[in-house]
């Protein structure tokens, strides 16, 4: 959770079996790809004529290159195919309670 919240790296196995370190949100939408290939259930929800709706953080975006970590998850799952579009129609304007 704080790897993909901070855009960072987690470990895992490549295909040697040795470990390395990848970015966690490309990790995971690449097994959220994959399982969406199996698993026909996800097409309802995934696919190129999708908008996604990033949720804002806690607290209002510091500056405009700041870091999203759920808008920068969209951009991930459209790169792979689950989404056609970005909508960041939600905007913090003061801060809330972290969950």
């Amino acid at each position: 959770m704080y790897a993909i919240k901070a855009d960072g790296p987690i470990p895992a196995k490549n295909a040697q079996g040795e470990w390395i370190m990848v970015n966690a949100i490309d990790a995971i939408t690449n097994l959220l790809a994959r399982e969406a290939q199996k698993q026909a259930v996800l097409n309802k929800y995934f696919g190129a004529d999708v908008t996604l709706i990033p949720i804002p953080r806690s607290t209002p975006l510091a500056a405009k290159d700041a870091l999203w970590p759920t808008h920068r998850i969209c951009r991930a799952l459209i790169e792979r195919g689950l989404g056609g579009d970005i909508a960041p129609v939600l905007e913090r304007h003061r801060p809330v309670q972290k969950s």
